[in-house]
Parts: structure tokens; C-alpha cells; sequence
């Protein structure tokens, strides 16, 4: 991340990440634990099935790229 860690900007960078990579709306996304710490815990928000899918499908796009053992 690139985003300095004031205001939140690097949270937000951080979800607006998230959101872009798993192809989710960011507005589904919420920061619950870690706001001024490395470690964050996530919140996600839609339908069960649907964000399961969209995270085995980037998954899997990982594992095909490589980088999932990175």
C-alpha cells in the first residue's frame, strides 16, 4: 500500500483493494478490527453464495497465477 496511514486513507486503500481484486462492490466491504494496527479484520456483506463464488473464482486465479503460495 501506498496510502499514508492518516485520516484512514490507508483503510480505505486497503478496502478499495479488496473490493477491486475480489470484484465486489466496496460498499460490501467494512473495516471491524485493526484500524491503526497491520493486522485488519474485514467484514463482508452480500449473499453467502454469491461472495463464496467470487472468492474461489480469485482464488483460483491465484493458485493458476502462482501467487497463492506468496
Amino acid at each position: 500500500m501506498n496510502a499514508a496511514a492518516e485520516d484512514g486513507r490507508a483503510n480505505l486503500a486497503v478496502l478499495e483493494l479488496l473490493a477491486r481484486k475480489w470484484r465486489l462492490p466496496r460498499s460490501s466491504l467494512t473495516l471491524k478490527i485493526g484500524a491503526s494496527d497491520r493486522r485488519k479484520t474485514v467484514a463482508i456483506a452480500g449473499d453467502p453464495d454469491q461472495l463464496m463464488a467470487a472468492l474461489l473464482t480469485w482464488t483460483a486465479a491465484q493458485q493458476t497465477a502462482g501467487f497463492a503460495s506468496k
